[in-house]
C-alpha cells in the first residue's frame, strides 16, 4: 500500500483517480465542501485536507504529520478565461497563483517526504502547454508552459524522486464545460476523453516500474 497526495480531488480527473486508488493510504486534497463529503463517505479511510490554492503561504499549516510519501498528484486547477484587453494584473495573478505558485509549494513543501520513500510526482498539466490554446486563455497556457518548466527543472534538482508531466487534451469535466461555454461552442462529453480514462493514464505514470520514469506522457481523446 502505498501513500499518495492527490489535489484536485472533489471532482473531475482528481475524483476518478481517488476512486482509482482507494486501495492506498490516500490523502485528498479539494476545495468543495459538499463534493469532498461525498469523497470521504466513498473512501472513508481518506485523510480528507483542504488548502487555499489561492493563497500558498497558508498550505503549510494543512499538511500536518506527512513524513512519508510515496506520491503526490496535482490536479488541482483554474482555467478562468478573459480576452487580453480585459485580463486584468488580478486575473493573472489568481492563475497563476492557483495552478503554478501553489503546485511549487506544495512540492517544496512535501520535498522530504517524498525523498523519504523515494516518491513519484505527478503534474497533471494540458496540452496546451504544449501546442498553445485559443482566444482567452493566455494566462491560462502561461501557467501551463511554466508547470511544464518547473517539473523539469525538478527532476534535474531533485534525481532520489521521479517527475512526470500528463498533458490532457478535451477531458469531459466541469472545466471543460465551461470552456465550451466560453467558446459559445455545445459541450459534447462522448468527444472527450473521460476522467476515469486520463486517470488511468496518470496511474501509469505513478506506478510505473521502479527502474525506470515516464516523463512526459499527452492524453488525447481517441
Amino acid at each position: 500500500m502505498s501513500r499518495i497526495l492527490i489535489t484536485g480531488a472533489s471532482n473531475g480527473i482528481g475524483r476518478a483517480l481517488a476512486d482509482r486508488l482507494k486501495g492506498h493510504e490516500l490523502v485528498l486534497a479539494g476545495r468543495n465542501p459538499e463534493r469532498l463529503a461525498e469523497v470521504s463517505r466513498d473512501i472513508p479511510s481518506a485523510r480528507i485536507i483542504t488548502p487555499d490554492f489561492g493563497d500558498p503561504a497558508s498550505i503549510a499549516e494543512h499538511l500536518g504529520d506527512i513524513d512519508a510519501l510515496d506520491g503526490l498528484v496535482h490536479v488541482a486547477g483554474i482555467s478562468d478565461r478573459a480576452l487580453l484587453p480585459d485580463a486584468t494584473p488580478e486575473h493573472w495573478s489568481h492563475q497563476l497563483t492557483v495552478n503554478l505558485l501553489s503546485p511549487v509549494e506544495l512540492t517544496r513543501l512535501l520535498l522530504p517526504a517524498l525523498t523519504q520513500n523515494r516518491g513519484t510526482v505527478v503534474f497533471v498539466n494540458s496540452v496546451v502547454a504544449l501546442a498553445g490554446g485559443g482566444a482567452g486563455g493566455a494566462s491560462y497556457v502561461a501557467s501551463k508552459v511554466a508547470l511544464r518548466s518547473f517539473a523539469d527543472q525538478l527532476r534535474v534538482e531533485q534525481p532520489g524522486i521521479r517527475v512526470g508531466s500528463v498533458y490532457p487534451g478535451r477531458t469531459a469535466t466541469e472545466m471543460q464545460r465551461e470552456l465550451r461555454a466560453f467558446e459559445g461552442l455545445p459541450y459534447e462529453a462522448e468527444a472527450y476523453a473521460s476522467a476515469e480514462s486520463v486517470a488511468a493514464a496518470i496511474e501509469t505514470v505513478l506506478f510505473a516500474p521502479a527502474d525506470v520514469s515516464l516523463r512526459d506522457l499527452t492524453v488525447m481523446p481517441r
